[in-house]
């Protein structure tokens, strides 16, 4: 009918017209499907393309062009409905962001995302608020009824010069914002050792809805500070310091030491630094010490004279690092020993190290570039030379043979892949004021030629570091370490091993008490030993507060569990911590299973207590008993200190070093 139609109205031309244009449809159709692919995906499945990812809600068919590569997954997802492999899943993973909480005492908050509403905008303007030490607080600047002795405090104190605030800055007017770089930047503000706390705002502008204001709230602690320590009748020690000195950003410090068994029986030590000078971040320094600081590798007394300057990476993109430290070391016979007991020596050290950090090569065929700016997981390169050169030698066989007292030098290359971020919670080392724990990983490769007692030897090591943050205010990290020594006559030699881990709860609160614990677990062993001896359970190795010079072998094992209790009360503006501690450790040859070693423990109890708003230490006290102790270790001890032990540090982004020794 229809060419009936066609044939009658248009002749034969109009028919043939059609059955062309039907011929034309159908080659396109089949040219169009022998163009492409179709892919079937289940709704528990994802196509993985070069740069896409194709997750259907259902099950459906994925068309893609001939040739495209793709790679078909299961989604995980679909595991993560069984309620216990979700559970666990959960607990050592985290998919999403954490997000910001007004009290973080008791969770853990992510730094950059207040800044995320305003990233992309023009900075008009950064203004500076500065806060007296007593009273106000960074997160609330409300007035505050102070008493007399806060005013005659913050009379006497000298605030932070605005020009040294501004050369702490990297976010600049006449940019834009950029949340990670404010947050790193606030985040460098609190670490000053004369800062209390800082916070970075961005500021809307009515008028303007592209450009914001930055207003940069900082408040000083009360810089000057001083401390004692009578570690016994006859044996006293001191310190008095400015962190601030005139508000200029510098750092005045001044140790003494009364020991009535040494000649002369008053020692001390100078030092001056200065963080971030004409905001080149680099922070230079001097020391003058009686008191064994310098590079003291001896066990002689020594008096050094040290100078170096450093400069770190202060922000994950930052590019270049690297310092150097010169040292006139020479040793001092305060203990009056007899010439053949005295070991009589000089030596001088240099140390020098560099590094550059990059983002991302372009691809294979083009020129490549460093970007500096972009990609937070960043690759880092950095070499160190160091050595030590004795300028006169003790004369005793021990001082002849043992590699502390000869010349050393050694050179190192290393390469590490990093990426870390950062959380703010509280409780975690002190004892509200806000904290910055990192979370990320890295992974470090290192190598270098060790000069040791006429040897050359080899050395390869490698690190892997591995931080997790909880939304719930947990974190937990572990460190794996290995190196070795390697030479043609004793070929592979000083084989280093060690894993550690360590827990750290969240803040469990009790009415107005509050109380964390951490747990810790170290392992540790040397293979081949030629150079370095051996190891022990003293200290950070094992038990703290534990010295027992007969336990030594070649591998190791230590365990503990320490809880703190923060109490509501506060005195004078210190507040304190109650501290419960228990350890336990053991020590084997290399060939024995080491568990079946005596096991050697510790516990412990005490306080600490520390105002944040001064520049005064942290003090600790704690009462240890060793209820199986060798013979050369005391069952019981007294300990003070004025510094706290943990502290979260990011592995492979400082001047590289030999890894265990």
């Amino acid at each position: 009918m229809i060419f009936k139609r066609v044939i009658g109205e248009g002749g034969f031309f109009n028919a043939f017209h059609l059955v062309g244009t039907l011929l034309f449809v159908v080659c396109i159709q089949f040219s169009s499907q022998a163009q492409v692919k179709k892919v079937k995906v289940s709704k528990h499945q994802f196509l993985l393309l070069y740069d896409t990812v194709i997750v259907p809600q259902n099950d459906t068919i994925v068309i893609l062009p001939k040739g495209t590569k793709y790679k078909k997954r299961r989604d995980y997802k679909s595991y993560l409905e069984n309620k216990y492999i979700g559970y666990l899943w959960g607990q050592v993973y985290r998919e999403e962001p954490l997000n910001l909480c007004t009290d973080d005492s008791s969770t853990a908050c992510e730094s950059k995302n207040p800044y995320l509403d305003h990233e992309g905008k023009y900075i008009r303007n950064i203004y500076i608020s500065k806060l007296d030490v007593f009273g106000k607080h960074v997160d609330d600047t409300v007035y505050v009824k102070k008493k007399m002795i806060d005013k005659f405090g913050d009379a006497l104190h000298e605030k932070t010069k605005t020009f040294v605030i501004r050369d702490n800055l990297f976010i600049k007017h006449d940019s834009i914002v950029d949340q990670n770089r404010l947050s790193d930047n606030e985040r460098l503000l609190r670490t000053l050792n004369y800062m209390h706390d800082a916070r970075i705002y961005v500021r809307e502008i009515p008028s303007t809805a592209d450009s914001v204001d930055i207003e940069v709230i900082v408040q000083d602690i009360w810089t000057l500070g001083g401390s004692i320590n009578p570690n016994s009748i006859n044996y006293y020690q001191w310190k008095i310091y400015d962190q601030n000195f005139l508000g200029m950003g510098q750092s005045l410090e001044y140790k003494g030491q009364l020991k009535s068994t040494l000649s002369p029986n008053l020692g001390s030590e100078f030092t001056y630094s200065k963080n971030n000078l004409f905001g080149t971040f680099l922070n230079p320094y001097f020391r003058y010490s009686q008191l064994n600081g310098g590079a003291h590798v001896g066990m002689q007394n020594e008096t050094s004279i040290t100078v170096g300057i450093s400069r770190a990476i202060y922000m994950p993109t930052a590019r270049l690092a690297g310092g150097y430290v010169f040292s006139n070391n020479w040793s001092v016979n305060t203990s009056k020993l007899k010439d053949t007991a005295f070991y009589d020596y000089e030596y001088n050290v240099h140390d020098v190290w560099g590094g550059i950090t990059f983002s991302r090569f372009k691809r294979k065929g083009d020129e490549y570039d460093i970007i500096t700016r972009q990609n937070r997981a960043r690759i880092f390169f950095s070499m160190r030379y160091y050595n030590r050169e004795f300028l006169r030698s003790a004369d005793q066989y021990y001082a002849r043979t043992s590699s502390i007292y000869n010349d050393q030098s050694f050179i190192l290359g290393q390469a590490t892949y990093f990426k870390y971020d950062y959380y703010k919670t509280k409780y975690v080392y002190g004892f509200g004021r806000t904290e910055d724990i990192p979370y990320g990983h890295s992974y470090l490769l290192n190598t270098g030629v060790e000069k040791k007692m006429d040897q050359v030897r080899y050395y390869f090591g490698a690190n892997v570091f591995k931080i997790w943050a909880r939304p719930t205010g947990l974190f937990y990290f572990i460190d794996v370490s290995a190196s070795s020594f390697y030479n043609t006559v004793y070929k592979f030699q000083d084989i280093f091993l060690r894993g550690t881990g360590t827990l750290v709860t969240r803040i469990y609160n009790t009415g107005r008490w509050k109380h964390r614990f951490y747990l810790a677990a170290n392992y540790t062993k040397i293979v081949n030993p030629q150079l370095n001896g051996t190891i022990n359970i003293n200290g950070a190795n094992g038990l703290y507060e534990f010295n027992s010079l007969t336990l030594v072998g070649y591998q190791a094992s230590s365990m503990s569990l320490t809880a703190n209790v923060f109490p509501p009360f506060k005195l004078l503006g210190f507040r304190f911590a109650f501290i419960a501690l228990a350890e336990v450790a053991q020590i084997g040859s290399s060939t024995e299973f080491l568990y079946n070693n005596k096991p050697y423990s510790g516990f412990a109890a005490g306080f600490r207590t520390k105002n944040e708003n001064l520049a005064l230490d942290e003090f600790e006290l704690r009462v240890y008993c060793f209820p199986n102790a060798p013979a050369d270790v005391s069952m019981f001890k007294i300990v003070t200190l004025t510094s706290p032990r943990l502290r979260i540090n990011i592995k492979g982004v400082g001047q590289p070093g030999i890894i265990g020794f």
